[in-house]
């Protein structure tokens, strides 16, 4: 009996040791409208603590849920977003999940506090010119924040 209990423990340490922990911030909500992908690059390029911008299509594969079985999971665009001091990811959904959000993840280290003050404030101002020249996003204020 004491091997099992053992072996058991062997195989839990083994699966949490290939755990890996995300930190960062992500700022999401959702819109009726999504704005072409050009003019979004154009409005972020604009800012000038963004050095450098790029954007792509995802349309990723099928996903399976046993609530919902087989499912493809909805397409979206992606946009790198690099600035002189940090830098952000935005995305902004399409067709089912028509969504905005904008975040910052890194792995197994947590953020410190001025870091996370930091890639808040690019986010917001990144967001905020967005905002200005698309008034169908939602306003800053109702963005869900999901930070760790």
């Amino acid at each position: 009996m004491k091997s099992v209990a053992f072996i058991c423990s062997l195989l839990a340490a083994a699966v949490l040791a290939g755990c890996d922990t995300f930190y960062g911030i992500s700022r999401f909500g959702s819109t009726q409208q999504i704005p072409k992908p050009d003019e979004v690059e154009a409005i972020i390029a604009s800012i000038p603590e963004v050095k450098k911008v790029t954007w792509q299509f995802v349309s990723p594969g099928r996903s399976f849920s046993l609530y919902e079985g087989v499912q493809k999971a909805p397409d979206y665009y992606q946009f790198q977003i690099y600035g002189t001091e940090t830098s952000c990811v935005l995305t902004i959904g399409e067709e089912k999940r028509k969504e905005v959000r904008l975040y910052y993840y890194r792995m197994n280290l947590p953020l410190t506090e001025a870091e996370r003050v930091k890639i808040g404030k690019f986010m917001d101002r990144v967001y905020a010119a967005l905002v200005r020249r698309f008034p169908q996003l939602p306003p800053p204020t109702e963005l869900k924040d999901t930070t760790k």
